[in-house]
C-alpha cells in the first residue's frame, strides 16, 4: 500500500488498526495465560482428589482392621 499519497484520515485508520491489533494480541496472550492456569489448576484438583481417595481408603482399611481385631470397643446405649 502506498502511504505517500494517502490522506491523513487513512493514516489514522491504519494507526488505529495497529493499536487494535496490539490490543487483540495482548488479550490473546492474556487468554493463553489463563488457559494455562486453568489446566494447571485442573491437574492439581485431580491430584488432590486422588490423594483424598487414597487417604479415605487407608482410613477405611484401618478402621476395618481395628474392628476385626477388636481393638475398638463400640458402646451401645441401653434402650
Amino acid at each position: 500500500m502506498d502511504l505517500v499519497g494517502s490522506s491523513p484520515r487513512l493514516l489514522l485508520l491504519l494507526i488505529g488498526d495497529r493499536d487494535e491489533n496490539e490490543k487483540v494480541l495482548g488479550l490473546q496472550a492474556c487468554i493463553a495465560e489463563r488457559d494455562n492456569e486453568i489446566c494447571r489448576l485442573k491437574e492439581l484438583l485431580e491430584s488432590e482428589k486422588r490423594r483424598a481417595d487414597s487417604k479415605r481408603k487407608r482410613v477405611a482399611e484401618t478402621w476395618k482392621f481395628m474392628l476385626d481385631s477388636k481393638l475398638v470397643l463400640i458402646f451401645k446405649t441401653p434402650v
